[in-house]
């Protein structure tokens, strides 16, 4: 501030005049020396900076204890009585940054609660005019248009995509200025993800586990997002840094042992992916159990139980996945227990005992998962019944319609044009079953259960230079699946 100084110096030779010592004789009257304008000029900015000043130091004050809201009050009087003075308009008495605070601190005040959106808007790009190299004017500004944008208040007519921008654009203004502004990079990347831009949402987070390396959230987020966009490597760094750092935060935990196990599923690492699935639904057993005494509120314990049921039905997958379809029954039970109705663990459930060649529990299982649903919300269900019909070779046109309900929800599913693919090729529609496997195939190009499927329709079409091409991808993504070996032999054998 500019006359800060002078202030201090002032004060100094007032005091050092009462006490020190004088050489004028006494009972005489020092000579006076006139004034001159510049001392005049001097003298009455310094007064008048004083007077800001205080005013300034009053609103400051009054904002530690504003029952009456004495600090907006006192903001608005300095700046109508700054902005009708001639001395403001040619800065003499207070610099650019000064006066960029005050507008910055009157932005928050009238932001608060809401009381005045467009002014408060208003005073934090002024703010940022007068000090654009100001922290706390960007910061003021970014935090600003954040809240509004993504409050209650604010209807989605409201939102459009240059608002998006700019608010991005303001929060990386705050951490271009200072790279270490956790507040900024935690607004950034918390809006990144609200808005799919998860390089951004990385960057972010990646900061904050800088600034806060022991900060297990925000390594917890990084692995999320991570495992978003199947980088599995780096999500698994990430949630097993948050499994070092907190040991007793058990929600965090929870989080941080699911991610693990499906970063190891990605690896096809069946031993630990159970053992770190498996412990997030012991540490939510024991939450379960620890309700059963403490007085939680029922929607908190409904949110606990829906927790649960998502990691068990997690792990049940996970034994499907791995082909142990009776662990994966075991955990399935679990959850129908619990809820009888609950669809994908019917069609789960349906699936496993598929797995085991029971037929009929399988059909069971899948019936009641489509009776207890609507087609749309059940495509796997329905897609799981057909392809049973479809490896025994029953109910054919039943089979058909069910795959076909299941691929009007969902017409891209690679798994569902196999199912179909498998009908028509049961059915000896040759074409049909080789035009739906080879979409199929084109969606999910390394299953080796499609591929082995194509090559059989390849096969009974009599194109075996295509069957034997086909044999050899899905050998070479599955080296160790001894069927595929044995027909890829047979095909050779044969030429």
């Amino acid at each position: 501030m500019k006359y800060l100084s002078i202030f201090i110096l002032f004060a100094f030779i007032i005091v050092s005049g009462v006490y020190a010592e004088t050489d004028i004789p006494t009972g005489e009257t020092p000579e006076l020396v006139p004034l001159t304008d510049d001392d005049t000029r001097l003298d009455a900015d310094m007064a008048r900076a004083m007077e800001i000043y205080t005013d300034l130091m009053w609103a400051v004050y009054s904002s530690t204890r504003d029952p009456d809201n004495k600090s907006k009050n006192a903001y608005d009087a300095l700046i109508k009585k700054l902005e009708s003075d001639d001395a403001f308009s040619k800065n003499k008495v207070l610099s650019k940054s000064d006066i960029s605070f005050i507008y910055a601190q009157r932005a928050e005040l009238r932001f608060s609660e809401w009381q005045d959106i467009i002014g408060a808007e208003k005073d934090a790009r002024k703010s940022v005019e007068l000090g654009p190299e100001s922290v706390n004017a960007a910061w003021t500004l970014g935090k600003m248009l954040t809240n509004r944008y993504y409050s209650r208040y604010v209807s989605n007519a409201e939102r459009n995509r240059k608002k998006e921008e700019e608010m991005f654009t303001a929060l990386k203004r705050v951490v271009e200025l200072d790279p270490d502004h956790n507040d900024a990079h935690s607004y950034t990347g918390t809006m990144a993800i609200e808005f799919n831009r998860p390089e951004l949402a990385i960057t972010s987070f990646k900061a904050l586990t800088r600034i806060m390396p022991f900060r297990a959230e925000y390594h917890n987020e990084l692995g999320k997002l991570y495992a978003a966009q199947n980088r599995y490597e780096e999500a698994l760094n990430s949630y097993e840094r948050v499994l070092t750092i907190s040991p007793d935060n058990v929600v965090i935990l929870i989080d941080a042992h699911s991610g693990v196990g499906l970063a190891y599923q990605s690896q096809n690492n069946f031993e630990k992916t159970e053992y770190h699935i498996k412990q997030a639904v012991t540490l939510l057993e024991e939450q379960v159990r620890a309700t059963r005494t403490d007085r939680m509120r029922s929607r908190d314990r409904i949110i606990l139980a829906r927790e649960l049921r998502r990691i068990r039905y997690q792990l049940a997958q996970v034994y499907l996945r791995f082909n142990v379809p009776q662990k994966a029954i075991q955990n399935f039970e679990k959850i129908l227990t619990a809820d009888a109705n609950y669809v994908p663990a019917l069609t789960g459930i349906g699936i496993a005992y598929q797995m085991l060649d029971d037929v009929q529990q399988s059909e069971n299982y899948l019936r009641k998962a489509i009776e207890f649903s609507s087609g749309e919300n059940a495509p796997d269900a329905y897609n799981a019944l057909g392809y049973l019909y479809a490896e025994q070779g029953i109910k054919l046109d039943e089979a058909e319609k069910l795959v076909s309900r299941a691929l009007k929800s969902v017409p891209t599913s690679g798994a569902y044009l196999d199912s179909l693919g498998l009908i028509y090729f049961k059915k000896g529609k040759l074409d049909a079953a080789i035009e739906n496997l080879e979409q199929a195939a084109r969606y999910l190009p390394d299953e080796p259960e499609i591929l082995k499927h194509l090559a059989d329709a390849y096969l009974k079409k009599g194109l075996e230079q295509k069957a034997l091409q086909t044999l050899e991808h899905a050998v070479n993504i599955e080296p160790d699946n001894a069927e595929l070996r044995l027909k890829l032999d047979t095909i050779k054998s044969s030429k």
